[in-house]
């Protein structure tokens, strides 16, 4: 999180009563921790200066008897763009961090209340939660001191503590995608009422939209729904438009999309467990905490969290693990050859490495875990191993600007994975799927390719 004031907060930051913060905490304390030393003085706490995330800012609070908690109040918490979707989020994100921190040793804050409305001290809808001690990851991940030996011991300690964390949301499974309801009879659910949608203007915010239950249970339809969503919106725009599209690039968008959709159509599922599994929704560096020493001390950004298919599930890789296969990495480089020096990253042979460590303490932390925890099995897939691909695709689905780039990249990957014939052109290739006159032998060995692709993945 940053101290710096972002534009987009602007219309959030003007509708805060920041004079009232100190006020609303005190009165929750004073409701839920009556014995709290300083609720007999009536010492008002001290507000720190505000913490911007991509979605949220975050107001830190510190008591006089040093209890700390953080007033998160969400982006579009405004009355002008707040919604009855937003507010079903709020709760269901509420309901998902308060289930998962009284019911797993997964170190989430806890929440201490909430309100939904306006009609408040503070003015908007917020969360009152526990303080989450720590620096963000990266600062610790990208820290070179101590030589070699340290930093591999604090990231392996780093990654130990996530992995640990990711497969107890192994026992919560479902059979079909959704957020997740507690019901009153102790029962949990997962409901197809939202998901988390990127922001295809670029600017990386949350946008919750409903979905339909109508293929809730297939996995493949929860890889497509973004690219569904984007077609159904071109074809609501007119005929017209789409068939001008269509001369413009000869059909080129088109092939390079069904390209994707067959790769999707090929990704395995394990067998033998529910098709669906709890797992946190952005797996990014910024939504862990770690001591110096690198010891996971809280995991935040649930914001969205629903039940996904096991093959994009708990078990997958964290994201700045596969930046080499999501075309991350050439963006940072050109960034770097601009002369932008505040971007770090690892290299590929770094990412290969602690992949494989990522891999090996998932299957460590199964092992111990075992009890209660529906896991992959064995003889399938790895989904940890295999989720560099996986993540390709669902970045290619999700973003259309890089997903020629990523489509390419990965066929590329895959025909050589086969280790037969040279491949056709990539654009030949394209158009061929834009007519949907795909030579038999030609998908064969791009099938082939794929699922070997998988299984070697490093």
């Amino acid at each position: 999180m940053s101290q710096s004031t972002r534009p987009k907060f602007t219309g959030l930051i003007s509708t805060i009563q920041r004079g009232q913060v100190s006020k609303l905490a005190y009165n929750f304390l004073k409701k839920y921790m009556p014995y709290d030393p300083t609720v007999k003085t009536g010492t008002l706490p001290t507000v720190g200066d505000p913490l911007y995330g991509s979605n949220n800012v975050v107001f830190p609070i510190t008591f006089a008897s040093g209890l700390r908690w953080a007033l998160k109040m969400p982006l579009t918490g405004t009355r002008a763009q707040w919604t009855r979707i937003a507010t079903s989020a709020l709760e269901g994100d509420v309901s998902t961090m308060h289930f998962l921190h009284h019911t797993t040793a997964i170190p989430v804050p806890g929440i201490i209340g909430y309100d939904v409305g306006f009609d408040n001290r503070v003015g908007c809808p917020h969360v009152m939660m526990e303080f989450v001690d720590g620096v963000p990851l990266h600062e610790v991940w990208f820290d070179r001191t101590g030589g070699a030996e340290a930093v591999h011991a604090r990231r392996t300690r780093m990654l130990q503590g996530i992995a640990s964390a990711m497969v107890q949301l192994g026992r919560y499974s479902f059979p079909a995608a959704g957020s997740l309801v507690k019901r009153l009879s102790g029962s949990v659910e997962a409901a197809g009422e939202r998901f988390r949608a990127p922001d295809h203007e670029g600017l990386g915010d949350i946008v919750y939209a409903e979905h339909s239950r109508r293929d809730a249970d297939n996995p493949k339809a929860w890889y497509t729904k973004f690219m569904d969503t984007e077609q159904q919106q071109q074809e609501s725009a007119g005929k017209i438009k789409k068939r001008k599209k269509d001369d413009d690039d000869d059909g080129f968008s088109n092939g390079v999309e069904s390209i994707l959709r067959q790769l999707v159509a090929w990704v395995p599922e394990p067998a033998r467990v529910a098709p669906f599994v709890l797992t946190h929704p952005d797996f990014a560096m910024r939504n862990f905490f770690v001591s110096r020493e690198g010891e996971l001390m809280g995991i935040i950004g649930w914001e969205g969290t629903t039940s996904a298919p096991r093959s994009r599930g708990n078990e997958q890789l964290p994201s700045w693990l596969t930046d080499d296969w999501t075309l991350h990495m050439q963006e940072k480089q050109a960034f770097r050859a601009a002369g932008d020096t505040t971007l770090v990253f690892d290299e590929t042979g770094d990412l290969r490495y602690y992949r494989r460590i990522y891999c090996e303490l998932i299957e460590k932390c199964k092992a111990e875990q075992d009890e209660g925890i529906e896991t992959t099995k064995q003889n399938d897939f790895n989904v940890c191993q295999m989720s560099p691909i996986t993540e390709a695709i669902m970045f290619a689905v999700d973003y259309s600007h890089c997903r020629h780039a990523i489509v390419e990249h990965l066929v590329a990957e895959l025909w050589k994975a086969s280790e037969l014939n040279k491949p056709p052109a990539f654009e030949e290739l394209v158009r061929i799927f834009a007519k949907k006159n795909v030579d038999p032998k030609v998908k064969e060995t791009l099938h082939l390719g794929f699922l070997t692709l998988l299984k070697n993945c490093r």
